[in-house]
């Protein structure tokens, strides 16, 4: 199972945090590439050596995120025993730390929504995010689980979490969906 782990720069690190924080603060649409220059204390010259547009910023700052995120759960002292719980744990903390970076979730979705094709490695990047969650909870490598289960698991996170954003649906709903999904898919036992 591969482990995630970015390898930036200090000056990248600085870039990625100072949009992370400046996306707590302001919607995606609001965001200057100048503030996050001005916030991480580099020349815009520098931020767009690193980062051509705001879309590849954000991706990669939502990669980042993910990737933390990964080594929470790996790290996690106690994990459920049995393939379907971990599946259900797995799901249930994705939609609780959306739940507590929405700001960060609204700037990552805008970027999707927006169909930003300049940031489409990063948003490929961004999308083994799932596989490689679902791999920690299966306990079995990325190539092992259906690729069809992970793009339909994708699909439905990815809807819930629009409809989290527009508060068109709770968060038990979104986990309830993800849960029932991922049970089917992954024919899980308990």
């Amino acid at each position: 199972m591969p482990i995630l782990t970015p390898s930036k720069t200090s000056t990248e690190e600085k870039i990625i945090q100072a949009a992370w924080q400046i996306a707590r603060q302001q919607r995606f649409e609001q965001i200057q590439m100048q503030d996050i220059a001005e916030k991480a204390a580099v020349g815009r010259a520098t931020l767009y050596r690193y980062y051509q547009t705001k879309e590849q910023l954000y991706a990669d700052v939502t990669l980042h995120w993910g990737m933390r995120f990964f080594q929470q759960l790996n790290d996690a002292k106690s994990q459920p025993k049995t393939p379907r719980k971990r599946v259900h744990w797995v799901l249930q903390a994705i939609i609780e730390e959306a739940e507590s970076e929405r700001t960060l979730i609204r700037a990552f979705l805008s970027c999707i929504l927006e169909n930003a094709a300049t940031a489409e490695k990063e948003f490929a990047e961004v999308s083994t995010l799932m596989p490689n969650l679902l791999s920690l909870a299966l306990k079995k490598p990325v190539e092992e689980i259906p690729a069809q289960a992970l793009r339909v698991l994708q699909h439905i996170l990815l809807s819930g979490l629009i409809g989290l954003q527009r508060n068109e649906q709770d968060a038990k709903t979104v986990v309830d969906d993800l849960q029932q999904v991922a049970d089917m898919l992954l024919t899980l036992d308990s």
